[in-house]
Order: structure tokens, then sequence, then C-alpha cells
């Protein structure tokens, strides 16, 4: 009786499982519906995340890089698909010398834009709006080709889903990937998806016209980035590292060898005809990395074939062999990475240029978990569980299956995104697309590590069911785990994305200016885009009252702007690939009037009375009861930690603050960490002892510091004299319109501490002639009281060089 309660027990326990069993059964009959009803759910929403700007604004071309996008697809569609020549030298950027796109460029995405036009138009959409649309086309696909993937190395539809829901919803995936940011990489991620699952599925086929066809397609789609993005490393790796770790976990196999060579060649003949990359790419760079691979593949195979003999020990040596004879391949110079591979492992070039852009910043760890932290931890337990795996497979098999090399391959190249991350931002999206393969790949790790361990010997089988364990119930335990881990985290990052991007208005309508968290009196909060018309009425004046021929000088950034949408030449575009021109163009923004002159004369080849200095800053206007404007640069003020009598103040929200990037870049400052170190500060006492230093140094002492920046800088001595100047030369936009029509005076001011303001001192101009101020004001961030009006107004400054 006793052991009949006990069969009864069991049997009940075995009931409850076996009701969850049932349920399970049931899913899996139907597990394809399933899946595809949430892959079709994280689809839309992940869709929804990324047009959500588009539907708040329009649909329009965001920050630089997009609109040489444009330009390129319109250049295209203009001239035909297969007329390259007129981008071997173009005036129009960097005059006077011009721009060989055809080299300093990836042209795919462009030429994809205007091939496919026809489908845009016929929807009734402009080539600007139709690209605008592409990196929505390619997150979508990005999530759905994710799935594919990890479902064809996980083997489980779960995974799938899970590596689909990150790529749709983590902050780092949608960076790219959203309306009107037209961007390399986001457009680079499905054909990299692509290349891994046509490259395991030429691996596993039995038919050998499957394995070829397969094999040439992993080539082709890996051999595109090559002309989609800069990044032909990751390309490389695709095939290379999948490979390589191929080549330690199982014996060389001739069949596998020339998958691999077959690959390897389609994407050198596709990647080395772009001219941006070429074929030497592949002999004196990291591309050599895929020969490389392959002919120790090929070494150890014939090792193989005449010893009979492959042990991981000898693919181990092989392998060290390989990677000691790159990096003295490296060290003498004959391979050469480039700068962000080098930043990626912590080398990095201390380079004024390189550091002022702010992608290649490094990521601060809580950034990076902001943005990817889940997935990269799943990622990480995936790879422990999967590096178990291999080493059981190769010690009771001799060999692991490929789909364990490229799940470690991915799981590696995430975990080292991560870390590159941590030395240069610009990782951070590609590192988010691996971790969120990885967070899917996780879950495969475990269902083969249970799997293996169900398959054991039957005495050590009937031990694991004596003590209580079975493997389906674990694998179900594993999976609502997850389904819990995944579900909240991506719900999370799904509403961080969308705050993120559905407030996030085009660059060029809101002057650079990021989305404001309103408070009202009631302690209501509203998300506030700053919308305002400075930089488009702007490009509107130039392109209506300046001669075609004209030639226009601003800082870098809004070179691609003014050229795409005036026509007008620039010395410098969105690109920094002449450093030189850029040296140049730093030290006339911040030298004196003569020595601007001589640089624009005697470097840039410009004409006086044709050639125009545009710049722009953030400002505060407050325009009291009596008629009085007040004009002061957007000032930000932080108290120094150490020593909270001395206060920091940094003067402008435009090109006055990046103006320190200026300086160093034109070797007028030592290339130090803080503008507070140089001589273009000032230090400002109020009366209670507190000490302000300023940058720019627009108040206060030492006398000399000063004058250098009020007489002796260009940018900042053209900025006052405008100010003094903006009541005849104000063109307004309609928010600002109002309040310049109530304005009799205009007072320019700096916030001289966190109380007061100091009027700036006067300034003459002789070399340059004011031609128009654009002013606009965001129209949610004016305030009125019944002393007072205050409003955040964008000033862009538009000058002749009369020589």
């Amino acid at each position: 009786m006793a052991r009949e309660g006990k069969r009864r027990r069991s049997r009940g326990g075995r009931e409850v499982g076996g009701g969850l069993a049932r349920l399970v059964r049931v899913l899996d009959a139907h597990a394809g519906i399933v899946a595809a009803a949430f892959l079709l759910a994280i689809l839309a929403a992940g869709v929804y995340i990324r047009v959500a700007p588009a539907i708040r604004y329009g649909l329009e071309l965001d920050a630089n890089d997009p609109w040489i996008a444009y330009w390129l697809a319109k250049y295209f569609r203009d001239n035909g698909l297969f007329n390259f020549d007129g981008l071997r030298d173009v005036k129009q950027f960097w005059y006077p010398y011009g721009r060989d796109f055809l080299h300093t460029e990836s042209l795919g995405l462009s030429w994809l834009a205007a091939a496919t036009y026809p489908i845009g138009e016929a929807f009734g959409l402009t080539l600007r709006q139709w690209i605008a649309l592409f990196p929505v086309f390619a997150g979508a696909a990005g999530i759905v080709l994710s799935y594919i993937l990890v479902y064809m190395l996980a083997r489980s539809r779960l995974a799938g889903l899970i590596a689909a829901s990150y790529m749709a919803f983590a902050p780092s995936a949608v960076s790219r990937t959203f309306a009107g940011f037209v961007e390399k990489i986001g457009f680079s991620i499905p054909f990299i998806l692509a290349a891994y699952i046509f490259l395991v599925k030429s691996v596993e086929a039995t038919d050998r016209r499957a394995r070829i066809l397969h094999a040439a397609l992993a080539g082709f789609f890996s051999g595109s980035i090559g002309w989609l993005w800069g990044g032909v490393e990751l390309a490389v790796l695709t095939i290379a590292l999948p490979v390589f770790i191929d080549m330690l976990l199982s014996p060389p196999d001739e069949e596998k060898l020339k998958i691999y060579t077959l690959a390897s060649v389609v994407h050198v003949l596709v990647s080395g005809s772009s001219p941006s990359v070429g074929f030497s790419y592949y002999a004196a760079n990291l591309g050599a990395l895929l020969p490389g691979v392959l002919a120790a593949y090929a070494l150890g195979l014939y090792y193989y074939r005449a010893t009979g003999y492959y042990t991981g020990r000898l693919a181990a040596w092989l392998a060290s062999l390989g990677v000691a004879a790159f990096a003295v391949l490296i060290a003498s110079g004959a391979l050469r990475p480039g700068a962000r591979i080098l930043a990626a492992i912590g080398i990095r070039h201390r380079s004024p240029l390189v550091e002022s852009v702010s992608e290649h910043q490094p990521a601060t760890l809580r950034a990076i978990f902001a943005s990817m932290g889940v997935p990269l931890v799943l990622a990480v337990a995936g790879l422990v569980v999967d590096l178990y795996n291999a080493w059981v497979k190769v010690r009771r098999e001799g060999r692991a299956p490929f789909r364990l090399s490229a799940r470690l391959s991915i799981f590696i190249l995430a975990l080292f995104l991560a870390y590159a991350s941590k030395q240069m931002s610009y990782f951070m999206q590609i590192g988010g697309f691996y971790a969120a393969l990885g967070a899917g790949l996780a879950l495969g790790a475990i269902y083969d590590a249970v799997e293996r361990e169900g398959a054991e010997p039957r005495k050590r089988k009937a031990k694991s069911r004596a003590s209580g364990y079975e493997g389906e119930p674990f694998k179900l335990v594993a999976a609502a785990a997850m389904i819990i881990i995944v579900a909240g985290s991506s719900v999370a990052y799904a509403v961080a994305s969308y705050r993120q991007y559905a407030y996030k208005p085009p660059a060029i309508e809101t002057s650079y200016l990021q989305p404001m968290v309103l408070r009202s009196p009631t302690g209501e909060s509203r998300v506030v885009a700053p919308l305002n018309d400075a930089w488009l009425l702007a490009l509107d004046y130039i392109r209506n009252n300046t001669r075609p021929d004209s030639l226009i000088v601003s800082w870098w950034d809004y070179g691609y702007w003014i050229t795409v949408n005036t026509g007008r030449p620039t010395v410098a575009d969105g690109a920094t690939i002449n450093g030189t021109q850029l040296f140049l163009l730093a030290r006339l923004l911040t030298g004196t009037e003569g020595g601007a002159s001589a640089i624009l004369r005697n470097y840039f080849k410009a004409q006086p009375n044709n050639t125009y200095i545009v710049f722009y800053d953030v400002f505060v206007g407050v325009l009291d009861e009596r008629g009085v404007l007040t004009i002061m640069p957007q000032s930000r003020v932080t108290r120094n930690p150490l020593n909270p009598v001395v206060h920091f103040v940094v003067h402008g929200g435009g090109d006055l603050a990046k103006s320190f990037q200026m300086l160093r870049i034109g070797r007028r400052v030592p290339f130090v960490d803080s503008p507070f170190q140089t001589n273009y500060t000032t230090i400002y006492n109020d009366t209670r002892g507190y000490m302000y230093i300023h940058f720019p140094g627009f108040v206060g002492g030492p006398r000399s510091h000063l004058d250098l920046v009020v007489n002796k800088t260009l940018l900042y001595k053209l900025t006052i004299y405008g100010l003094y100047n903006f009541k005849n030369a104000a063109v307004a936009g309609p928010g600002c319109a109002d309040l310049l029509a109530n304005a009799t005076l205009v007072m320019p001011a700096v916030r001289a501490t966190n109380t007061t303001v100091a009027l700036l001192p006067q300034v003459k101009v002789t070399d340059f002639q004011l031609q128009a101020v654009i002013v606009d004001c965001p129209r949610d961030l004016i305030r009125q009281t019944s002393l007072a009006t205050s409003a955040l107004m964008v000033l862009v400054f538009i000058y002749k060089w009369t020589g």
C-alpha cells in the first residue's frame, strides 16, 4: 500500500507536469502559427517606434550624413545608375580642391535608393522621402532576419522571437534605423544577417547545388558591406570567425573548405569591386584575415589527410601560430588596421579632430547597460554555456556542429563590440545588434545542454530520473524564465525607445536643440520638441541672396545642409576626410580678421564679396516692459565639486560651445581636456566671494584673455558685432516675430553669475560685412510674465567677406 501511494503521488506529480507538457504540446502543434503571430506583433511595434518621428513631425532627413546620401541618390537618378565618372571630382564639396566621392564614400545605399525609387514614386513619395524611409526598411528586415538566423542556429522559435524582440526595441538597435536617419551601419545589418543565414545553410545543405548557391549568396551579402559601409572588417569576420572556430572544434573537411573558399572568393570579388575598398584591402589590411584563415584551414586539412591525426591541441597550435603571424604583420606595418579598429581595442589616436566627433567619445558603462544591458548579460551566459557545450562535444565526439561555431562567433563579437563601445560609442549600435542575437542564441545554448543531459548513458539517466530531474521540465523552466526576463526588459526598452525617438524632430527643424521636459506649476510634465525655422530660413536666404558660385565657409557640421539645399560650394562638408582643410578652417574661425583673410585668399582661393561666413548659436532673449531686449548666449553654470566657491560657465549651445574643438584642431590651445585650462577663459568675481570661470571669456579678467576673445578671435568677434547690429540685420521667423516687433532696444550681454548679467564690450569689424542674422524661437519655450517675456532664440549669422 505504501508503495502504491508513492506511485500515485509520483503519478500525481507527473500529472501536474503532464498538464504543462500537454499545453506545450498543443502550442508545439501550432508552433509555426503562434511564432508567426508573435513575430508580426513584434515587427509592427518595432516599425511603429521607428516611424513615430515621421508620424509626428513629417518625413524628413535627420542629422548630417543622410543629406549626402540623398544627394548621391539624386545624382544616380539624374545621371544614370552606372554613371560614376561625375563623382570623381566634385568641386562643390571641399572647395577649391573638390571631393572624390567614388573613393571616399560608400555608395551602395544611395545607389539602391535611386534604383528602387520607381516604387516610392508609385506611392507619391519624393526621392528625399523615399530614402528617408530606408532606415525603417532596414530595421524591419533586421527584425525578421534575426528571427530566421537565431531559429536556424538555436533550433528554437522562442529563441528567434527573443532576438527579434531585442532587435525591435533595444535602444541600441533602434538608434540608427528610425525614419529620416539614413545611416550606413543600420542599413548594413540585414546584409550581415543574410550572410550568416546562407553560410549556415551552405554548410548544412546535403545537395551539392544548394551548397554552391548558398555559399555564393553568403559571399555576396557579406561582400555587399564593402559597398554599403566602411566597416568591412565586420563583413570579413562574418565568414572568417566561424571558420576559425570551426577549425578549432572539428577536423577540417574538404567539402567545408570548398564552401568557405567559394564564399570568400565571392566576398572579395563583390567587396573589392567597391572603389572605396579595393582589392588591395585583402592583401594589406585586415581583409587579409580572410585568406589567412582559409590558408590555415587548408593547412590543417592537408595535415589531417596526411596523418589521420587532428586534435584540439593541434588546432590551438595552428591558431596560435596564425594569431602570432598577424601580430607580427601588424607590428611591422605590412597590415594597417584603421583608426577605429585600433580604438576598438583601446589604442586611441589622440587627434583633436578625431576626438571632436561625439560618436568617437567613449561610452559610459551606464549608457551601454541602458542601451543593451539585458541582452548583453544573456549573451555572456550563452557564451559560457556554449563553451561548455563545445568542450563536451569535442571531448565525446571529436567534433562539433558548424552551428555551434557560428553561435560562438556571434557571442564573441557581441562581447568584443560591447568592450569596443566602452572605447568609442560609435560601436554601440552594432554591438547592440550582436547582443540581441546573442540573447536569443543563449536559449539555444541552454537547450543544447539540456538535450545532451537527456541523452546520457542509461545508468546516469536513471539516476537523474530518481533525483527528480528530467530534461523537458528543465527546458520549460528555462523557457519561462527567459520569457519573463525578455518580456519585462523588452517592454522597458520599447517605452524608452519610443520616448527617445517619438519626440525627436529632424535636426534641421530644431537647429540641433534636443527635446525638453517642461513642468507646469501643478507638477505635470510634458515633452516639448523645440521646433524652429532658423536654419531653414538661413538656407533660403543663402539660396535667394547669393550667386550660385558663392563660396560658403562654415564649420564642417553644416556643410552637407548648405551644399545639398542651396547648391553653393563649401570648404568642408559633413565628413572629416581632409584634416588639413579642417585645420585651416579652425585657424580661420579662431584667428584675427587679417589671418582669416589670408587663409581665405591663399588657401581657399576665395573671392572677396562672393564669400560668406555662416555660423550659429543658441541665445536667451528677455524682453522687459520697457521694450529692452537683452540677448545672452545660452549658458550652463556648474559648481566645482572640489571647491564650492568656484563655478564654471560655458556660453553657447552651438558654434560657441564647439569653439573649444576648433581651438584644439587649429592648434590655438594645447590638447588639454578642458577649455578652462586655456587663456580663452576669464574670471569674474561676484560680491559674495564666488568665482565664475567663463568660456569663452567674454567678461572678467585678466585683461589679456578678454582682449584675445573679444578682439582677436574671429568667431567671438563676429558674434558680438552681430548682436550689436542685430536690430537692423534680423530676419525673423514666425516664432520670434512678435518678440522682435515689440523690442525698441537690443542689449547684448552674457550671464556673469547666477544672478547677474554683464554687457558685452563693443567691437569693430573691418574685413567682414554683416548681411543678415536669421532668428527664430521655439514657440513652446516662450514664457510670459507681467514683467518680462523670455524666449530661447536660435541665431544664424551670415557675413560677407569683403577682403
